[in-house]
């Protein structure tokens, strides 16, 4: 029949050609195990509000619709379809508001275009077909529409266009296994009124690019599984616009770029799995929150928002910081690779270990609240200036340049400056300071170090005017090449042997000077052999 209103329709072979509707305002149920049908036209199933239809699809059978799939027109709509080949122009699951339709696909082949709630609710369960999608993929079409679809087991997607998660209404994509490959763009939130969500645990997905909130808001949840984007990674893309990336496990890997805050809000959260991409670029209104896994980006990172890093985590990049980059946490943090801290820019380390293997400059602000904070090379440039206090150490393993012309702002007269073992034994200081004699005005305003402290065995190449000290503690076998610079201390401990003073300057005790006494008590408290030992671990192959 062409209409099938209350009844079951058993199709075990032969040929149909017919137009169908299954569940008009009543029940249907059209059952093909092995048949060829052509349906003219379109195909729905639950018609009217009160009309509930399915359309079962197994063994050899095979369906073609000249028109479109309409699984839930006004009413409620099942097509279940464990094998055979389902070949149509358009599927809609929840075609009108109020309506309802499900596609339960285990196994087969299914070629369409497909909207996954169009104005009503669509669900789309494929644990084992094969789906292949010509044109666009779309879950939550219109403003009332929620779609879902969910793939798991050995189901395939393949789409040939984009996948639009919550275009003006409401999507969710939950990935746990199969394979999910998007020729095109992946959107979550596509519409100002569009919310997208994706979340996946195992199985692969790969698309061209993945925008995470587009004009609306959208959510990535990777726990497992592979996300592989060919070119760029867009969160909070336009205006107006929201998303987020939460990384627990699996990996992902970008192309291009991973842009997050573009001109929206944006946040990434990584707490576990692998972020690999060539460039990571975080935009005024973004945040990246990094305290687990492994991030990799071989183009680097650009930060212009804000980079909150813990977890005794290691970002494998060179770094270009604007804004605000944070180092938080028990353990050691590290960036592999040369950091740059522009003018407008602040590190922040607080109750941590922070280590810096490259080059690091800096024209910004460098705050340490109270950290161990290591270095293989640090220039300092005249717009740039460290802050610290007692229980703030700065480790040098090779050369240190303070150009700086912020002596205001500069504050380390409570902090220690080590110069270790590390790349080289012999090590450059270029400072700057106003020589104002032995005197305690010198340490006001003037650079100054609550203690110095030289490895045994090294050498320090003193350039500069003058440099007050609280402390200075020289080991075994070490020399100050002063250079002409007038160097003013309160105590001076002899750490085991002899050292040399060498090529002029002046190396001058403050007798009577009232000079801040936590640092001196700090290096008493807990022994200066324990110290120099938890120094010396970093730049050796170890890790402080």
């Amino acid at each position: 029949q062409n209409v099938v209103g209350i009844g079951t329709y058993n199709f075990y072979g032969g040929t149909l050609n017919n137009s169908l509707i299954v569940g008009d305002a009543g029940t249907g149920l059209f059952a093909n195990s092995g048949g060829t049908h052509n349906v003219t036209g379109d195909m729905i199933l639950g018609n009217q509000a009160t009309g509930l239809g399915t359309y079962n699809l197994s063994g050899t059978g095979s369906v073609a619709v000249s028109g479109n799939t309409i699984v839930g027109m006004d009413g409620t709509g099942y097509f279940n379809q464990s094998g055979g080949t389902h070949t149509t122009g358009s599927l809609v699951l929840g075609q009108n508001t109020g309506s309802f339709g499900m596609y339960n696909f285990t196994g087969g082949v299914l070629n369409d275009s497909i909207i996954v709630g169009d104005a009503g609710t669509g669900v789309f369960n494929n644990s084992g077909g094969t789906h292949n999608v010509t044109g666009d993929m779309i879950l939550g079409n219109q403003a009332t529409g929620v779609g879902t679809y969910n793939l798991s087991g050995t189901g395939s997607v393949v789409v040939s266009g984009s996948t639009i998660v919550g275009a003006f209404g409401t999507g969710v994509f939950n990935q746990s296994g199969g394979g999910n490959a998007i020729t095109d763009n992946l959107v979550l939130g596509d519409q100002a009124t569009g919310s997208g969500a994706y979340n996946l645990s195992a199985g692969a997905l790969s698309a061209n690019d993945l925008h995470i909130g587009e004009n609306g808001s959208g959510v990535f949840t990777q726990s497992g599984g592979s996300n592989a984007i060919a070119s760029e990674l867009f969160i909070g893309r336009n205006t107006g616009s929201s998303g987020s990336y939460d990384l627990s496990g699996g990996t992902l890997s970008v192309g291009w770029a991973e842009r997050v805050g573009v001109l929206g809000t944006a946040t990434f959260n990584q707490t576990g799995g692998t972020n690999q991409t060539s460039e990571l670029r975080i935009g005024g209104s973004g945040t990246y929150n990094y305290s687990g896994g492994a991030l990799t980006a071989t183009g680097g990172i650009t930060n212009d928002g804000a980079f909150n890093q813990s977890g005794a985590t290691t970002v494998n990049a060179n770094v270009v910081n604007n804004n605000a980059y944070n180092i938080s946490g028990p353990g050691t943090n590290t960036v592999a690779g040369d950091f740059f801290n522009s003018a407008t820019g602040t590190v922040k380390t607080t109750a941590t270990t922070a280590v810096f293997t490259g080059t690091f400059t800096n024209l910004g602000a460098y705050v340490s609240d109270p950290s161990n904070n290591y270095f293989n090379n640090l220039i300092i440039q005249t717009t740039g200036y460290l802050h610290g206090g007692t229980g703030d150490n700065f480790f040098i393993a090779d050369n240190f340049y303070n150009n700086s012309a912020q002596n205001t702002s500069w504050n380390t007269a409570m902090s220690l400056l080590s110069f270790t073992n590390g790349m080289d034994t012999s090590h450059d200081y270029y400072l700057t300071g106003v020589d104002f004699g032995a005197s305690v005005a010198g340490f006001t305003n003037n650079y100054a170090w609550g203690t110095l402290q030289l490895d045994a065995g090294n050498n320090l190449n003193i350039y500069g005017t003058a440099l007050y000290l609280d402390m200075v503690v020289l080991g075994s076998g070490t020399a100050l090449n002063l250079n002409g610079v007038h160097v003013y201390y309160n105590t001076l401990v002899n750490n085991g042997g002899s050292w040399a003073l060498l090529n002029g300057g002046t190396f001058t005790q403050i007798a009577s000077a009232q000079v801040p006494e936590p640092t001196t008590l700090l290096l008493l408290a807990i022994g200066f052999g324990g110290l120099l030992a938890a120094r010396k671990r970093l730049f050796n192959g170890q890790r402080p």
